[in-house]
């Protein structure tokens, strides 16, 4: 029986939003799964698709991203909140500050 592939959630910010889909291109060139913040309503938080996941891959560009007002936390930091919250690995890449 096949192993099933990691499922990675991938969150960005807006400012790399371009770069999105490198990133799925290359999960999937390694035989991962992605998930991503599209694929369910923003006032879903928890989000039921990041409950999904493996993996949690946070491309972390120079702006802070989409505020939710109830919140008062960007839907990037609430995400990755609720990855560290389900103890599933996660993988940090920030823009380097010269770039």
């Amino acid at each position: 029986m096949a192993e099933k592939a990691p499922a990675v959630y991938v969150s960005i910010t807006p400012d790399l939003i371009e770069y999105r889909y490198l990133v799925i291109e290359a999960c999937l060139a390694m035989g991962m799964q992605t998930l991503m913040a599209g694929s369910f309503a923003m006032e879903d938080i928890p989000s039921p698709v990041l409950d999904e996941a493996d993996i949690y891959l946070g491309i972390i560009g120079r702006e802070y991203g989409y505020v939710l007002e109830s919140y008062g936390l960007s839907l990037v930091e609430m995400e990755y909140n609720q990855a560290t919250t389900r103890g599933i690995p996660c993988f940090i890449f920030m823009i380097e500050e010269a770039a």
